[in-house]
C-alpha cells in the first residue's frame, strides 16, 4: 500500500509518499504525477520517501524518470538512499531535522496516542529525529 499526499506550496509541489512504491501503487504515483505535472508550472518538485519502505524495480525507473525531469528526492533511510543514489548518480546534501515537516509532527504525536498497537508501535521511527537528505 502507499500513501500519497500533496502539498501545492507558493515554490514546491511536494509528494510525501508512506508505504511500499510497488506494482499497483507505483502506478498511482505515475498517475498522480502525471496530473500534477499539469500544474508545476514554475515549481519545483519534490518526492519525500522518507517513509517508504520498499521500492521494485519499476518503482526505481519511475523515480529516475522522475528525477531526470528535475524532481528532488528527499530520504531518511539507508534502503531508501540506495535507491536515491541509483536513481540520481549523486551524493546527498543532510537537511536539517528540523526541517522534517508538520506530517512528521502530526504522524509522531498520533504514534505516541496510539502505542497500543503494534502497527502504529511500528511507525515510532516517525517521532525520532530523522536525519533527511536531499538528493
Amino acid at each position: 500500500m502507499l500513501d500519497i499526499l500533496l502539498h501545492d506550496g507558493a515554490e514546491s509541489l511536494r509528494f510525501v509518499l508512506s508505504g511500499t512504491l510497488i506494482g499497483p501503487w507505483r502506478k498511482e504515483l505515475e498517475q498522480s504525477w502525471i496530473t500534477a505535472s499539469s500544474i508545476l508550472k514554475n515549481k519545483k518538485l519534490v518526492v519525500d520517501l522518507a517513509h517508504v519502505s520498499e521500492v521494485d524495480e519499476e518503482g526505481i525507473h519511475l523515480l529516475a524518470r522522475m528525477s531526470s525531469a528535475g524532481a528532488q528526492l528527499i530520504t531518511a533511510s539507508d534502503t531508501m538512499d540506495r535507491v536515491a543514489q541509483r536513481v540520481s548518480g549523486h551524493a546527498p546534501v543532510p537537511i536539517q531535522s528540523t526541517q522534517r515537516g508538520s506530517i512528521g509532527k502530526l504522524l509522531c504525536r498520533f504514534t505516541r496516542c496510539c502505542a497500543q498497537s503494534r502497527f502504529w508501535n511500528s511507525l515510532r521511527s516517525g517521532c525520532r529525529s530523522l536525519q533527511l537528505k536531499e538528493w
